[in-house]
Parts: C-alpha cells; sequence; structure tokens
C-alpha cells in the first residue's frame, strides 16, 4: 500500500493496534463524476437487499477456538459489495446473548481479517473478557473487501517523492497529480462517490445486524473514526443497546477549516507536558517551541537521508527527513505515551548536528525513531481512496476566508498550514443529502465516552461537548494520555464490561 501523502500531514489513520500517521482531510482526489480505480469488479446481486453467506474461514486459527466466517453482500444499487465478517464465539458459561462489533479508526483502515490479525484480535478478545461473541468486518473497498479500492501505481511515487527534498505543497501537488493518473488509466469505471461515506457503512451495519438474527441486540466498541460510524449506525436503530466510545470523533468536527486549530493546540497541548514532565527534558513551554522552530530550521536548511528499515522485511525505506517530515513525526509521536520521549530525543540529535552532519550512531537512531511513521505509512492496512471518498462524503467544504481566520487565530506553525486549503478537490455538495452526516443526529443509547487529555487528533474537548449534548453518555478523560486510550490503559478495555453489563448505571473506570 502506498504513502498517502495527505496522511504525512495533519490527518492521523487510527486503528487500536497502532497509532500514528497524519492525513490532510485535503486529500480529496475525485470529483463528480464517476471515475475509474485498479480493482475487481463488483459482485452482482439479484435484488437490492442485504444477505449473509457463510463461507469457510480463510485464516487458520487454534483449534480450540470457534470462529465462523460470512460475508455480508451490499445491495446492488450501492455499488455491491462482498465484505468479509468474522465472529468469535464466546464458549465460556457466562456467555451473554448481545455481541460486540468492533468497529475499527480510519476511515478506510481495513479490520484486519487475516491471520495475523486474527493471532492479534484473539489476545485483544482475552484482555477485553467481554463475555460476548466479538464480530469484526473489513468497510467497503477495504481489506478483503471485493472489489478492493486501491491503487497500485500510486505505491512506486509515493516512494519515490519521499527521497527528494521538496516543500510541502510541492509534495501535496505532485501527489494529487499521481492520485489523477491512478484513476484515469484504472482498468474499471465502476465507482461512484454515493457508494462510500459514514452513513453508507451505517447501512452496512444495519444490513449485517438484520443478516444475522440469532442476535437481536448489539453491542459497539469503536475506536476514533470507528466512534463516528458507532454513532451513526446507532442513531434511531434500537438494535444497538450500548456503545463504547475511544476517542470520540463526532460529525461536524474535523472539517478542513478547523485544521489550523487541531494543529496548533495539539503541539501546544504537548508542550505544556513538557513543561511538567522530566521525560522530555523537564524544560519550559516556551524553551519546547523555541527549540522546535530551530530544529524546523535546521532540517529545512540541511535535511538528513535515512534508512529507515520495515516490518515486512521489504526494502528499507529512503526517507529525505526535512523540516515538515519531521513536523509529521513529531505529531505522530504525539499519539502514544510511549513515543513521547523520542520527540526530545529527535529534536536533541538535530540540533547536535552541525549543518547537517550527523555522527553514525545519531544517523542510525534517527533512523529507528522514524520507524513507526514510515511503517504505518506504508502499511497494506490502509487504503487511502477509501479515505478520501469517505472523507468527501462526510465533511463540508472548506471556505477561504474562513479557513485564513483559524491561520490568523493559530499561527503556530501557519507556515506550514497557510495554503493547504487549496487542495480540496472533492466538492462534498455532490454527495446527496440522505448520505450526508448531521451533526445533530445523537442516539439515545447509553455510551461510555473515553478521551485522552493530550489526544492531539481527536481532542478530549470534542468529547466533552458530545457528553453534554447526550443525557445518557458518560464521559471520562484519562490524564497524560494519547490517542486510543484502551490501548495505553489496559484496565478501561478490562473493565468495559461492566458498562456492556450495566449501561444505567455509573462506570468507575480504573483510577
Amino acid at each position: 500500500m502506498a504513502i498517502n501523502f495527505s496522511r504525512f500531514f495533519f490527518k492521523w489513520w487510527p486503528g487500536i493496534a497502532v497509532v500514528g500517521v497524519l492525513i490532510l482531510l485535503a486529500g480529496w482526489y475525485y470529483h463528480s463524476t464517476r471515475l475509474p480505480a485498479d480493482t475487481t469488479p463488483p459482485v452482482a446481486m439479484e435484488n437490492n437487499d442485504y444477505r449473509f453467506d457463510r463461507v469457510d474461514c480463510w485464516f487458520s486459527f487454534p483449534e480450540q477456538e470457534v470462529i465462523s466466517c460470512g460475508r455480508l453482500l451490499t445491495p446492488d444499487n450501492t455499488g455491491g459489495f462482498s465484505l468479509p465478517v468474522v465472529i468469535i464465539h464466546e464458549q465460556s458459561e457466562e456467555r451473554r446473548p448481545d455481541p460486540v462489533l468492533y468497529l475499527q479508526g480510519g476511515p478506510g483502515s481495513t479490520a484486519g481479517l487475516n491471520d495475523a490479525g486474527i493471532d492479534y484480535w484473539l489476545a485483544w478478545r482475552d484482555n477485553a473478557n467481554f463475555k460476548r461473541d466479538v464480530i469484526f468486518m473489513d468497510p467497503r473497498g477495504t481489506g478483503d473487501s471485493k472489489p478492493q479500492l486501491a491503487c497500485a501505481s500510486f505505491d512506486r511515487l509515493s516512494l519515490e517523492i519521499l527521497r527528494e527534498d521538496i516543500t510541502l505543497q510541492e509534495e501535496f501537488r505532485r501527489g494529487d497529480l499521481g492520485m489523477q493518473a491512478c484513476f484515469r488509466h484504472a482498468a474499471n469505471a465502476y465507482f461512484n462517490p454515493e457508494f462510500f461515506g459514514t452513513q453508507q457503512s451505517a447501512s452496512d451495519i444495519h444490513g449485517l445486524i438484520n443478516a444475522l438474527p440469532e442476535y437481536p441486540q448489539w453491542n459497539l466498541f469503536g475506536v476514533s473514526y470507528g466512534t463516528r460510524l458507532a454513532m451513526a449506525a446507532a442513531f434511531q436503530f434500537p438494535a444497538v443497546r450500548a456503545m463504547v466510545l475511544d476517542s470520540p470523533y463526532p460529525a461536524g468536527r474535523g472539517d478542513m477549516e478547523q485544521w489550523p486549530e487541531v494543529f496548533d493546540q495539539a503541539i501546544q497541548r504537548f508542550a505544556n507536558w513538557c513543561d511538567a514532565d522530566a521525560k522530555c527534558t523537564g524544560e519550559s513551554r516556551e524553551n519546547f517551541i523555541a527549540r522546535l522552530r530551530q530544529v524546523l530550521q535546521q532540517l529545512k536548511a540541511y535535511p538528513v537521508s535515512l534508512s529507515v528499515a520495515r516490518w515486512d522485511g521489504e526494502w528499507p525505506v529512503r526517507l529525505l527527513l526535512n523540516d515538515h517530515r519531521f513536523l509529521s513525526f513529531l505529531f505522530s509521536s504525539i499519539y502514544d505515551a510511549n513515543s513521547w520521549p523520542h520527540i526530545s530525543e529527535a529534536m536533541s540529535i538535530v540540533l547536535g548536528s552541525e549543518k547537517g552532519f550527523y555522527p553514525y550512531a545519531d544517523r542510525t537512531r534517527m533512523a529507528e525513531l522514524m520507524q513507526s511513521l514510515v511503517n504505518q505509512a506504508v502499511s497494506t492496512d490502509f487504503f487511502p481512496m477509501v479515505f478520501d471518498a469517505v472523507d468527501c462524503a462526510d465533511q463540508t467544504a472548506v471556505r477561504q476566508d474562513v479557513y485564513e481566520d483559524h491561520i490568523k487565530r493559530y499561527p503556530l506553525l501557519a507556515d506550514y498550514t497557510r495554503d493547504l486549503w487549496q487542495f480540496q478537490r472533492c466538492d462534498p455538495n455532490i454527495i446527496p443529502a440522505p448520505l450526508r452526516l448531521n451533526a445533530e443526529n445523537i442516539p439515545e443509547q447509553p455510551a461510555l465516552l473515553l478521551s485522552g487529555d493530550i489526544d492531539p487528533i481527536t481532542p478530549a474537548h470534542w468529547a466533552e461537548a458530545l457528553h453534554q449534548q447526550w443525557p445518557s453518555s458518560q464521559w471520562l478523560e484519562m490524564k497524560n494520555t494519547g490517542h486510543a486510550v484502551t490501548v495505553t490503559h489496559g484496565c478501561l478495555l478490562e473493565r468495559a464490561v461492566d458498562f456492556f453489563d450495566h449501561p444505567d448505571k455509573k462506570f468507575t473506570g480504573c483510577w
């Protein structure tokens, strides 16, 4: 899977097992016409109803486990997708009848329904101990979905550009041209913007629930973008009884116009943490910001070429680390508290260099620090075209005057944010009204909202405002915590069963 240039800046690809890469909401590469994509043709269906077909599982798993698999066939008039579904059955005598449907981050992330992914989900299931069946489904266009919305020619261009010292604007421009070429030269012209979006995915969840009558009631466990999808699926749909929403991403948040604020405030929050914590350097907030500016100036004048190892065994990625790519590393590292000390370490290495000369040990260490960023960017578990398609359906068109006003109010890194509004290529108004999100659609079911106080991408005040609108919700903010709260605080994952068992009772957490 390619590096999505837009993922290297601003909006993270959120997932439960990993943290780290930014995705700029501006990376929208299609317009109002149906455009082709390099993939297989859609699944033919005889009618416009959902259907669930039981199939043999396509992966291996321990013989003591009971796992069943199937494919959800979506209506032909919404794309005719075939979506893989995996059900890990609870075998204990304490089994509850209402399953938990897991909704991963993204949009554009696969559920990871392969040998390695199932091994992970079995361990995750054991830690969660929901005492319920746990269900996973690949979203449209991702993973083993048929059709799969991928763009192979973008991969090569992505890796080529990372070797070059070019501006952020030029990186987006060339990435945009590369993605347009993918569409233009694709073999099949079935793609329709109306086949994607959170509302469309919520309909798929309804289709799955209705196709499995053995489960009359369901629970949803969403992380990051998965929380937005959970809310859309639960709204006016009583089959959903309760939700745990980790790092809430409500409708109406995260639009392009808000990114100068999101980016600025994420850096400011981290600088405040660095001010008070010796794991950073114990320096003042002002000193951290000053050092960051020096790092960016140094890397802009003297970028460093690094050979970054890949975790999949492929050839290392040649990364030309310049100023805006360092910002990607910085922002992505804020997601995970375990990576916070790496930020100050990387800054010290840059500032300790002399006109771009790095001793071998420093260059080697810098390449190690960039591994998480680069490997998540080249992951085969993320589908940039799906991200673009869903995001176009969900977001509002950027207004230049509003964007520029935000730049004035949040100027910390205006040099990197000022012109990026121009890269919004999609007109969200092409999406029919029934397929667009409505921020006022708040579900009635009980929900547990979990936030990290230093989360850079879904800041805690979003969840706080959502909680105030949602009478049946509870909200917990965890201190010194980034994104994906249940990853950092495993005890919250272990205690989620208490909420699912008694969603109307106060959740005490695990302090």
